[in-house]
């Protein structure tokens, strides 16, 4: 049997330590704890998963939005004569 040496190259490095860095614990984004259980995460728990849900729902969170100028109708024509 043939054995091959090899030495890591600058692409297997740099993969080798974006997988290191993402198994670094994240924080709760509602209680800030360290320990993120598998089936709550990001959260800790479900307490902390129903909080963050009820914001949403409640409305604390948003979404910016763009809105349309004034002058745009949705029966206004958008593609022109291109018919």
């Amino acid at each position: 049997m043939l054995m091959v040496k090899m030495t890591p190259t600058l692409e297997m490095t740099q993969t080798l330590k974006m997988i290191e860095s993402t198994k670094k614990p994240v924080p709760c984004p509602i209680c800030k704890e360290n320990d993120s259980a598998q089936p709550y995460k990001p959260f800790c728990s479900s307490r902390c998963a129903n909080v963050d849900l009820h914001r949403w729902l409640g409305g604390h969170y948003s979404v910016p939005a763009v809105e349309p100028p004034d002058h745009f109708s949705e029966d206004e024509d958008t593609f022109g004569d291109i018919h």
